[in-house]
């Protein structure tokens, strides 16, 4: 069995925040939570890791009774101060480079966030995920950074996205997403937690742009994120090396991994251990991006992607298939086109 991932704690300033919302009363169960003390409320920010802050944030939505917190906590959080993405946010031109900016900058949101914003036909898609949690952390985080990623794009203006996309499973009550959203077109168990934008909103003019201090928030981002410690470097490494040599219906091995990276598999084996992570599950996970990918091409047959993501046949692929998205291939295609 794989060790636990030893993710070093990353400064937040969320954590101390979460702890002033939630009051004399509910503070000691959302410091609890989160391994921290009450004291730590004083601070503008705290050492932490993603999984103690997502306990946090699960807390806070118990102290409040209110299993959907997360999606009002950006506008009711009360920080000491504007971090430096926050700051470049609100002297952006238009919610593409705000999202942009958020990519680039995304752990200083929260600890080993990883987000990608891509322009398909007539759409910006923005996703976020976290590498060493490939099942995400839970429905407060999902819903918390969906709404800050579109307050930070939107600054207050009328913006709705056309689509939602959530890691965790349908909760019991989804009318909250839909009034804070704007949109009925909401999935769940998705493989990575995002919305998409029409381009024509993605690329609307936001008062108060400012490129000079953009610029020089930009600067002190950097130098913020120079100070976050890289968890799962060696487990993205070994993804991108699964990456390039996937296809030609066959998904390589430990062995095939190992040697393309000059070093035994027993190595390789233990490095992932120490990050908490398994080869099989990378393996997993990257089939899975590129059969998403590669299902969006409508005139690509189904057997032609089964081959390019490592299967040798259809039958194998589509049942894989089934147990990442809950959809056969075809009928997850058939979805594609109907949006």
């Amino acid at each position: 069995m794989a060790r636990p991932t030893r993710e070093a704690p990353s400064p937040s300033a969320l954590a101390p925040a979460l702890l002033r919302h939630a009051g004399e009363r509910g503070a000691l169960a959302v410091a609890a939570a989160g391994g921290l003390d009450l004291a730590s409320a004083e601070h503008d920010e705290v050492p932490i890791e993603s999984s103690s802050l997502a306990a946090m944030l699960s807390a806070a939505c118990g102290v409040a009774s209110d299993p959907h917190l997360g999606l009002r906590l950006p506008r009711e959080l009360r920080f000491r101060r504007y971090d430096a993405l926050t700051l470049a946010a609100r002297a952006s031109s238009s919610p593409r480079a705000v999202l942009e900016l958020f990519v680039r900058y995304a752990p200083l949101v929260f600890p080993t966030l990883e987000c990608g914003a891509l322009g398909v036909t007539r759409k910006l898609r923005f996703t976020m995920r976290f590498p060493s949690h490939p099942r995400g952390l839970g429905l407060a985080v999902d819903e918390y950074l969906l709404a800050t990623a579109l307050a930070l794009a939107t600054r207050g203006e009328a913006l709705r996205p056309i689509r939602v996309w959530l890691m965790t499973p349908r909760p019991k009550h989804i009318e909250p997403l839909f009034l804070a959203f704007g949109t009925e077109d909401i999935d769940f168990g998705a493989a990575t937690t995002g919305f998409a934008l029409a381009t024509a909103d993605a690329d609307r003019e936001l008062p108060g742009g400012d490129p000079l201090l953009v610029a020089t928030a930009q600067e002190l981002a950097g130098v913020a994120l120079k100070t976050i410690p890289r968890a799962g470097a060696f487990g993205d490494a070994v993804a991108a090396a699964i990456e390039k040599v996937l296809g030609n219906g066959a998904a390589p091995s430990a062995d095939d991994i190992a040697k393309a990276m000059h070093m035994s598999t027993r190595t390789l084996q233990r490095r992932l251990d120490d990050e908490g992570r398994r080869f099989s599950q990378l393996l997993d996970g990257v089939r899975e991006e590129r059969a998403r990918a590669l299902l969006v091409d409508s005139s690509l047959p189904l057997a032609e992607v089964a081959y390019r993501t490592g299967f040798s046949d259809l039958a194998t692929f589509s049942r894989a298939f089934k147990r990442w998205s809950g959809l056969p291939p075809g009928a997850f295609r058939v979805r594609l086109r109907a949006r």
